[in-house]
């Protein structure tokens, strides 16, 4: 099978040429997901292209002095197919590398990139997180609990009752 993903012999840098060009990735992308003999590498090396493509369409979006609507469409696009190429991906013969979903618990990838893949908010393990949590991410969700349920009542946590238009620093210690 050809390889769609391939740059124009021509080197095109105009923004016309990339919004062809991610189309072509785009409608490859489609035909791979779709695929029955869809492979793990053929994926990957898909998957690759997307990934570059998109940046030099970023790139691309900030260079530019016209119009950014349809880089900004194009990389739209292309993310959705890399999604759909990534589950895809899970689902197709395998390949030397083991590439797939995992179980839930401890597992040894190796040199592959881990992606969460589904989230059970009722087993997730907070705690192991605490460390990975901003302080801007910790003090957002106490600001969004405490509006939602009308109660400040999480345990570590001083409140204030203070007017709306106050802004008072929250101090993480």
């Amino acid at each position: 099978m050809p390889n769609d993903m391939s740059p124009s012999p021509t080197r095109k840098t105009t923004p016309e040429a990339l919004l062809g060009r991610a189309d072509r990735y785009v409608r490859r992308a489609e035909t791979l997901s779709a695929s029955p003999h869809l492979t793990q590498d053929e994926a990957r090396g898909a998957l690759e292209h997307l990934a570059q493509m998109q940046e030099a369409l970023a790139k691309e979006r900030r260079l530019a002095e016209s119009s950014t609507m349809p880089l900004r469409s194009a990389e739209q696009r292309l993310l959705a197919a890399r999604s759909e190429l990534s589950e895809a991906m899970l689902h197709a013969h395998p390949s030397d590398t083991h590439i797939g979903l995992v179980p839930h618990g401890p597992a040894e990838i190796g040199d592959m990139a881990l992606q969460p893949a589904s989230i059970c908010r009722s087993m997730v393990d907070l705690e192991a997180l605490r460390p990975f949590l901003s302080d801007a991410a910790l003090e957002d969700a106490i600001v969004r609990r405490s509006r939602a349920t009308g109660r400040a009542d999480v345990t570590g946590v001083a409140y204030a009752a203070l007017p709306e238009s106050a802004h008072l620093v929250c101090t993480l210690l």
